[in-house]
């Protein structure tokens, strides 16, 4: 039987991700991919099915949104026949009709808030200190991914900004209303992060990143009771898309309802935004998806929540203020950070604005705060990745304010880590001061290991399934890892899984859910962990599935194992030096220490033990010469002129003007100071990769590489002419620029050196340079049975019997039910989903319904 591209029809009925979703409403929006023909083929396709063509799904290649002319009636209903229709048309490759599925947002009831008393202050995240740099969330965009959000608000209105704001749910500008029940959770969120009420004095503190512009993104419906919120895969792709190349930080306080039953996650199309964001939002840096990981308490476990456990999103939770768990908060291994959330650090409530009050609780506390807090680094450094706030958090959270010792893991990198805290409480100090001078972390790799044959059986009481797995690849520096389980139990909550290490780190990726009573499936299911950052991940990972019921066996097949990580272990990392400070540093000097045993000096940065005559200490020490927050002005509020054309914008160098205001820079050899203006020297003799054979000194902008052995330079690295004999400085040669480094395929630049890669279906020869084809039948590359390939790559049709993969490359015996044939997470362009066909007589196309 030979094969042709097939067309996955998307039935919401058919899906296993969450209980509930048999009863879920459809609507007549659908979202189509269609691989050839582009814009002009989606409206001829559309016009000729009854549909309007909306345009594509937020920058989404070749994927559209269509609209039914003749929308569906009060009992709306599965259109199947259509979506075969849609199937039967050469160029289309997905059609997903849209429905209507519960989502909750994840704060509590006022009741179960406590006050907090007027004048106190957040518990150890140091967002006054951080403050004290001279920050304040300053031309960083955050948008609130919520519900209808009172933008008029006192404390809101002037870091409103309409242009990254949106109504999702009705595809319309946002429109202000005032409904209490409605707005209060977002509004609340809003004004953690951004308020900036001229009332605030004393007793009632700003919104953290009090300057950052603030945009309300809605995707909530109601059902006709208006008790419960919905949202739709199109609706929540379009949000978390929205303005991506303005939009810095999503903020997002919602997700599968906590019941401690439910598994559900992001559809088709929010997956491929979610993956799509990291790599094209914010040019290129990355979007940065912040999440509330859940209040369903120790009975859950975010594990089960696909949006709090996705590898692309930042999980926080909850602890109370004694930096003890919350009763509400979630446990699970993906969990980065948490933040304190006893008392409300927001005032001048939307009924009472004169007032100090208690406004929110939960994790979507603790979200809004960590939002507010990579707003202010992002502020102090503009060029971070979406890695590299993930990275800072990891090495700047503090695991010592969590007063609950018990909990804490030492993975095998020797990070203090669990699944109660993440990698401890924020710091928004460490964070910022750490990313004035982070270097950024380089590309991330993602390695689908090969999988052993045979990974399916039982699990009991008595028997619980175990299975390993070697890792011998190229990453040496972990970050993320996903499995991929298909699980069938009953009852579901009496499955537990734990995953070990080469290192010998133990963690579990899922723990019982007493609430999950009954049976059900974890169908292809991701399940991912940060615990193990920082491991070298080559080695033996054991694989343990354990069932606390004896009297039903569950049925387990482990479908994928997923590294992500990096080719070596991050230059910044290696920098970190360790000074006779309160923490580590983030470079050499003292001003650099994430925080100061005393004080710190608000002008030099620098930690000191009193403060000198003339200064008066609050937190820091300050003198006249302190530097102020400056006026923050953003042309997302109203227009501003091209400050780099008056005195150069008050740059000492280089000025820019950018879409939110000027920004300074420095020549090559010096470095911005911290009023963001001035430019000082840079010591480039210090560390290792000055290239200096002989030694070095340091002078104005530039330094001077003495001989050795008549040889200025070491190996990797050649001397810099200058034709005013002013500098000899040696210089990294970047091999990979010329001739590819003599690398056949691809080359990839480390200090002083290079190494040769190669694509996909070759394979490296021994002398490092070239690449040969692999033989695609030989089995052992890839596990997969092949089809025919072809000059490192396979033909798009295989063999009889056998289906192409989603790669283009590999091929699969076809079997009679849906499988996923591709990694589900990859920071290169997404994938499109393929599944395993099923025949339907008299059609020599296929559709699949999961």
């Amino acid at each position: 039987m030979a094969t042709k591209q097939h067309c996955v029809f998307v039935c919401a009925a058919f899906f296993t991700l969450a209980t509930h979703i048999a009863t879920a409403n459809y609507t007549a929006d659908w979202a189509v991919e269609i691989n050839e023909g582009g814009e002009g083929m989606a409206h001829t396709i559309a016009r000729l099915y009854g549909f309007r063509n909306l345009g594509k799904i937020g920058g989404l290649e070749n994927v559209y949104h269509f609209e039914k002319i003749s929308p569906l009636n009060d009992t709306q209903r599965a259109e199947s026949d259509l979506g075969r229709h849609l199937c039967s048309e050469p160029s289309v490759v997905l059609a997903e009709q849209q429905f209507q599925e519960e989502r909750e947002v994840k704060s509590l009831p006022s009741s179960s808030g406590i006050h907090q008393p007027e004048g106190s202050h957040n518990f150890s995240v140091s967002i006054e200190r951080a403050w004290n740099q001279s920050l304040s969330g300053c031309n960083v965009s955050v948008a609130v991914v919520d519900d209808l959000i009172e933008v008029n608000h006192t404390d809101l209105r002037s870091n409103f900004a309409p242009n990254i704001s949106y109504d999702a749910f009705h595809r319309m500008g946002l429109v202000y209303e005032r409904e209490q029940r409605y707005t209060k959770q977002g509004t609340t969120c809003s004004r953690i992060i951004a308020s900036s009420s001229p009332m605030a004095n004393e007793s009632c503190v700003l919104g953290i990143a009090y300057k950052s512009n603030f945009g309300a993104l809605r995707i909530f419906g109601y059902d006709k009771e208006n008790t419960k919120r919905y949202a739709t895969d199109i609706t929540e792709a379009i949000a978390l898309s929205y303005k991506r190349e303005i939009i810095d930080i999503y903020s997002n306080c919602w997700g599968a309802p906590d019941t401690g039953a439910d598994v559900s996650g992001p559809k088709t199309i929010t997956r491929r935004i979610l993956a799509d964001g990291v790599t094209e939002g914010r040019d290129g840096k990355g979007s940065i998806f912040v999440w509330a990981n859940g209040n369903g308490g120790p009975n859950d476990d975010c594990a089960a929540d696909g949006y709090a456990s996705s590898p692309y999103t930042i999980s926080v939770g909850a602890i109370r203020g004694d930096g003890r768990p919350s009763e509400y908060d979630e446990p699970c291994s993906a969990k980065l950070t948490v933040a304190p959330v006893t008392n409300g650090i927001m005032r001048n409530t939307a009924t009472d604005e004169t007032e100090c009050d208690i406004v929110l609780n939960g994790t979507s506390a603790a979200a809004s705060m960590v939002s507010g807090i990579i707003a202010l680094a992002l502020e102090a450094n503009p060029s971070l990745t979406w890695r590299d706030v993930q990275y800072l958090i990891v090495y700047t959270a503090n695991p010592n304010l969590t007063n609950d010792t018990d909990n804490l893991t030492w993975n095998g990198a020797g990070r203090a880590v669990s699944r109660q805290y993440g990698f401890g409480v924020m710091d928004a100090e460490a964070m910022v001061t750490r990313a004035r001078h982070w270097i950024n972390v380089p590309p991330q790799l993602i390695d689908p290991a090969c999988m052993p044959p045979n990974q399916s059986g039982k699990a009991s009481k008595s028997a619980p399934f175990s299975t390993t797995l070697n890792y011998t690849g190229k990453i040496s520096y972990l970050e993320h890892v996903v499995v991929v389980i298909s699980i069938s139990a009953d009852p579901r909550g009496d499955i537990q899984i734990y995953l070990e290490s080469p290192a010998g780190t133990n963690v579990t990726l899922l723990q019982n859910r007493p609430n999950d009573t009954e049976a059900g499936k974890y169908n292809k299911w991701p399940f991912m962990s940060v615990m193990f950052w920082g491991e070298n991940p080559n080695g033996n990972w054991t694989l343990t599935i354990s069932n606390r019921n004896s009297a039903v066996e569950a049925n387990i097949t482990v479908e994928k194992f997923e590294f992500h990580g990096v080719l070596y272990t991050p230059m910044v990392i290696t920098r970190i030096p360790k000074h006779d400070c309160e923490r580590a540093c983030a470079a050499e000097g003292f001003e650099y220490c994430d925080s100061c045993k005393n004080f710190r000096n608000a002008h030099t940065r620098e930690c000191i033990d009193t403060c000198p005559p003339g200064y008066y200490k609050l937190d820091y020490c300050y003198n006249d010469e302190s530097e102020p927050i400056e006026e923050c002005e953003s042309p997302l509020k109203y227009k501003i002129e091209d400050e780099c054309n008056i005195n150069n914008g008050g740059c000492e160098q280089d000025c820019t003007y950018a879409y939110t205001s000027r920004k300074c820079s420095c020549e090559n050899g010096y470095m911005l100071d911290a009023n963001r203006k001035n430019c000082s020297d840079i010591d480039e003799c210090k560390g290792d990769d000055n290239g200096c054979k002989g030694e070095c000194n340091d002078t104005n902008g530039t330094y001077q590489c003495s001989e050795f052995n008549g040889m200025p330079c070491k190996d990797g690295y050649k001397l810099i002419p200058d034709p005013l004999k002013i500098k000899r400085e040696c210089r990294d040669i970047k091999e990979c620029d010329t001739d590819n480094g003599g690398c056949q395929h691809l080359c990839w630049e480390l200090p002083g050196s290079f190494q040769c890669d190669c694509y996909p279906g070759y394979t490296l020869d021994s002398n490092n340079l070239t690449c040969t084809d692999v033989d695609a039948t030989n089995t052992t590359h890839g596990c997969q049975d092949i089809g025919n390939s072809t000059k490192g790559t396979y033909e798009r049709s295989c063999s009889d019997g056998y289906l192409l993969n989603a790669d283009r490359r590999t091929c699969t015996a076809i079997d009679n039910y849906c499988e996923y044939e591709t990694p589900l997470f990859t920071p290169m362009s997404f994938i499109p989903l393929v599944m395993k066909p099923s025949k339907i007589e008299g059609d020599d196309k296929h559709f699949s319904q999961n």
